[in-house]
Parts: C-alpha cells; structure tokens; sequence
C-alpha cells in the first residue's frame, strides 16, 4: 500500500471516529438541548444515533484495510477514545462548534422520506 493511501485511510478514520462521535453526542437529548435550544425529536434522536454508529463502524473499516484486523484491533480503541475526547472537550468549551452538524441533522431529517 502506497503511503498515500495509507495517509487517506488514516485520515477517513480519524473523520469517520470524530463525526460518528459527535453524531452519538447530538443523539443524547441535552446535549441538543445545549446547541439547539429545543428538545429533539425521537426521529431525529434515532437519526442521530443511526449515524453515530455508521460512522464508528466506518471507522473501524477503514482501519481494518489500512492496518489489517491485528493492528486495527489496537489502533481503532485508541482513535475512537480520542474521537471521544475530543467531541467531550468540543462540547464543554466550544459548544457552538457543533452547531452546523445539528444544522445539517434537521435538514437531512426534514427531507427524509
């Protein structure tokens, strides 16, 4: 595997755990409530977490075809507990940062069919 290739698989986990960490947070009612300002829908709750867990298994694939299963069982915890972090951290001091991904979950929720 190039080492392009590798870097984007890298870089598409890293994304992948930091969306599907963020969507996981937006799906837990107060912390809607804190960036939106309004009590969320069971629709857009289980839009959320439906994402959130998409994106975390994406995660996990594209360590997999990166690192292979041995090294992607070490390497995935370890990003996903940074994705953690840092979507806990994101939360508690730059709150407003997440306000286009909740932006973007109404609108994708509005024009579901």
């Amino acid at each position: 595997m190039s080492l392009l290739v590798g870097t984007l698989l890298f870089a598409l986990a890293v994304l992948s755990a930091l969306l599907g960490c963020a969507f996981l947070a937006l799906s837990q009612n107060r912390n809607w409530r804190d960036i939106v300002s309004c009590k969320p829908s069971e629709r857009m709750t289980r839009l959320a977490r439906m994402a959130g867990c998409t994106f975390v298994f994406a995660s996990l694939v594209f360590c997999v075809i990166r690192d292979g299963a041995s090294f992607a069982a070490l390497l995935w915890p370890l990003l996903f507990a940074t994705a953690a972090f840092t979507i806990a951290m994101t939360l508690a001091y730059q709150r407003g940062l997440m306000g286009p991904l909740a932006s973007a979950l109404r609108w994708i929720a509005r024009h579901e069919t």
